[in-house]
């Protein structure tokens, strides 16, 4: 799922100008924004996991076993080798990170580190991708991927502006054209489906006074774009949500304050629209998960200020035509940013502008996550994705966190992976 960073956009873009007076040389989500691979619900299998999930011992490390080096530029003294802006796992010990390398972390984008683990995140090794850059979303200074995608441990996509393309596992990429800035990927029961920004070019989406996004239906090798889902673009702040064969989209109106709409995909591939307890309100309206093919978790956030919201809990277990609140929560600090869930008890918040909550009672109780070692000095986390159902990973909201979170005993206690300098 993509992940929500829209109250970083107007900071990040005054950084980016000012970085590039200097140098030779988006509501980004989530994200993915935010990252995420969808995991079979009980009972399910899903043919984009590449082997079945099992347990990995964890360590926090300090140090990778390969050094990362940044091939197309040096890193700066000081600078982690990789900012991880984006994760994506495929089994509980293979997964991959994206972002800016050591050179580019500070201002944001140049050329982009791809790594890869195969211990469940105890060391990395870099990936090469040779001319591919680093780039937030609709960013008017450079074009290149935001955020990384692997639906198997040799199918993997790095996308954003561009769109880049791999089917043997990260060794060589290929780039294809979208139509338009994909802002998500995901897998849903083999299918592949793109989020996608409905204006051709960034330059376009950059100028557009309300931007749009369009699904689709994407071969695997990109080659292909089908549309599907709603027949009307939902708005460039939805959130693609998959869960075994399921597919959701939770999408504001973000013309006017007002409900926000799930649509549902059903069987026989027609989509549904359907209510949500959530309002749009200009930023943080909520975020969503899927805990099986017809059980949901939904946060919603009330209008955010000065590092506040109120947020309330609700779970549907038919798809979204029925919602049941859970409880308000009493913890108020921080933006609602993203939203995992194993199963119908044990949920994960991302926060911007805050920390990681977990609940084991579907709702009604939140506790901030507890960390074995010490806790990452970050601006909140994003990017949360349970890639089995005992494990699961967050990563930074913002530039410069150069660390992930991530957790082998469902929640309960997590670690601290921090990249080391390039130098």
């Amino acid at each position: 799922m993509r992940a929500l960073r829209s109250l970083t956009w107007v900071g990040l873009l005054v950084v980016l100008v000012a970085g590039c007076a200097s140098s030779s040389h988006p509501l980004a989500t989530q994200s993915l924004a935010g990252s995420a691979v969808s995991t079979p619900a009980p009972g399910e299998s899903s043919s984009v996991m590449s082997s079945p999930p099992s347990r990995v011992p964890l360590v926090a490390s300090s140090l990778m076993s390969s050094p990362l080096v940044s091939s197309p530029a040096p890193s700066e003294p000081g600078r982690p080798s990789v900012d991880p802006q984006s994760v994506s796992f495929v089994s509980a010990s293979t997964g991959w990170v994206w972002g800016p390398g050591g050179c580019c972390a500070q201002q944001g984008y140049g050329p982009g580190t791809l790594a890869k683990t195969t211990d469940g995140g105890t060391s990395w090794q870099t990936v090469a991708t040779p001319g591919i850059d680093y780039g937030q979303y609709g960013e008017p200074i450079t074009t290149g991927a935001t955020g990384v995608r692997f639906v198997d441990a040799r199918h993997g996509y790095l996308f954003g502006d561009q769109l880049f393309v791999t089917s043997d596992g990260g060794a060589t990429w290929r780039q294809h054209q979208a139509p338009g800035p994909v802002e998500d990927i995901e897998g849903a029961a083999g299918t592949v489906y793109a989020l996608v920004r409905d204006c051709p070019t960034p330059s376009v989406c950059w100028a557009a006074q309300t931007a749009t996004d369009r699904l689709y239906q994407i071969s695997g090798d990109a080659a292909k774009f089908t549309p599907v889902g709603p027949k009307d673009p939902v708005s460039d702040v939805s959130q693609l949500i998959t869960r075994g064969g399921s597919v959701f989209l939770l999408a504001p109106d973000t013309t006017v304050p007002g409900p926000t709409t799930l649509w549902t995909n059903l069987a026989d591939g027609s989509w549904q629209q359907r209510g949500t307890p959530c309002d749009w309100s200009g930023a943080d309206f909520g975020a969503m998960a899927a805990w099986s093919a017809t059980g949901l978790a939904l946060v919603c956030g009330s209008e955010p200020s000065a590092g506040n919201q109120l947020k309330t809990a609700y779970t549907s277990n038919d798809t979204g035509r029925h919602w049941d609140k859970v409880a308000a929560l009493s913890d108020t600090g921080g933006y609602v940013a993203d939203l995992a869930a194993t199963d119908a008890r044990t949920w994960v918040l991302g926060e911007a502008r805050g920390g990681i909550l977990v609940t084991h009672d579907g709702g009604h109780s939140w506790q901030d996550a507890t960390f074995t070692g010490p806790s990452p000095s970050v601006e909140g986390w994003v990017g949360i994705t349970f890639v089995s159902p005992t494990q699961a990973v967050a990563s930074p909201w913002t530039l410069n966190g150069s660390a992930l979170a991530i957790t082998t005993d469902t929640a309960h206690t997590w670690q601290s992976i921090t990249f080391p300098s390039g130098r």
